[in-house]
């Protein structure tokens, strides 16, 4: 996960929070699997805040339909930070 999220760190945008949100993975062996997934999002919400807010809050129903209900907790860490 540490090199896909590496590899599109710097070109991702708002357009891809829905496929980024689908990388959250609820069974984690290790937090930084998804860590990696916050940064990513993390990054995006930096450079555009309005409309990356917008779509991660309109697509947040992919963590149920992922089962990665335990990664609800990172998406208030990413909006307002």
């Amino acid at each position: 996960m540490n090199e896909f999220c590496s590899s599109i760190v710097k070109d991702a945008t708002v357009k891809d929070i829905p496929d980024i949100l689908r990388l959250y993975y609820g069974r984690a062996i290790t937090w930084a699997q998804n860590e990696y997934v916050t940064e990513v999002l993390y990054k995006i919400v930096k450079n555009d805040p309005r409309d990356a807010a917008k779509n991660i809050i309109a697509n947040i129903r992919i963590l149920q339909e992922e089962e990665a209900e335990e990664c609800f907790g990172n998406i208030p860490m990413i909006l307002f930070i």
